[in-house]
């Protein structure tokens, strides 16, 4: 996908509801054919009847991106029946809150499994032909929340973060080659992830009180037309960190701060202070 030419051919994982299908609307109307792959078949093929009726050509897929060969299944699919993907979206997620000890492992599997190895999943199965061919585009949807970790959010925090470091090593090792990498870091969208997270979190067996806090700020959210319109425009400039909340620079700034200080404490260690730690400049790309 270059800076000027919209993508031929568009893979969204989450792609039936939220910031997935605002997405695919917004990549409809300039005639990007779409493969929407979601675990939930109904919605799905709400969807997929939705785009079609833009005169757009839609595919539902099917698929836990928790499963490695199903993703894989996909992929091959979106292929042969679109042709070569150029647009890559690991964008389905979900969310746990809770305590840090009061989590239980089966949250911080499912977590992990969907919004970390879903993305990773995704990247095994196209970086290859994207290489190949020299060209397409990857966007991996984390959040604010990978920026800065926060209360009772843990295994959503940590799973986030990882996304934004395998955008960033993708961006230094891609970009050379003419593919484009951008990692989408939103605040609050209003979509359904406190919903479909509470419905398919394996351990959940009532409302969790962190969940049904943070479901306002979901709910009052900014509006996914809004993102997908901001993903589009950084997109073409081809920019690593899209953000879609300006007012939240001062998380991230608060952050590096902390870090600066850090840094300044070592530098002032005696321990340290008297050796050589040194290292090769390293690139992004």
């Amino acid at each position: 996908m270059s800076s000027e030419q919209p993508p031929q051919v568009a893979f969204i994982t989450g792609g039936s509801s939220g910031i997935g299908l605002a997405l695919a609307r917004r990549l409809a109307r300039t005639g990007t054919k779409l493969a929407l792959v979601d675990r939930d078949e109904e919605s799905l093929g709400h969807a997929v009847a939705e785009i079609e009726s833009m005169q757009t050509r839609a595919i539902g897929l099917v698929c836990d991106v928790g499963d490695r060969a199903q993703v894989f299944h996909a992929a091959e699919r979106a292929d042969a029946e679109l042709g070569p993907v150029d647009l890559v979206v690991n964008n389905a997620g979900v969310g746990a809150a809770g305590a840090i000890g009061d989590i239980s492992s089966d949250s911080w599997d499912w977590v992990m499994r969907v919004n970390l190895m879903g993305v990773i999943h995704g990247i095994e199965a196209f970086v290859p032909k994207l290489k190949a061919r020299g060209r397409g585009y990857i966007l991996n949807t984390a959040s604010m929340a990978g920026m800065r970790g926060g209360a009772f959010m843990g295994p959503y925090c940590a799973s986030k973060a990882a996304v934004v470091s395998i955008s960033e090593t993708l961006y230094a090792e891609l970009s050379p080659m003419g593919i484009g990498v951008s990692v989408l870091c939103p605040g609050f969208v209003k979509t359904r992830l406190h919903l479909t997270s509470f419905e398919t979190d394996p351990a959940n067996k009532e409302a969790d009180p962190q969940l049904v806090a943070f479901s306002p700020l979901i709910e009052t959210g900014i509006p996914v037309e809004a993102v997908a319109e901001r993903i589009v425009e950084a997109m073409k400039n081809r920019e690593l960190y899209i953000f879609t909340h300006p007012g939240y620079a001062s998380i991230v700034e608060e952050r590096y701060a902390q870090l600066r200080q850090a840094f300044e404490a070592a530098a002032q260690s005696p321990a340290i202070s008297s050796l050589d730690t040194a290292l090769p400049a390293i690139s992004l790309g």
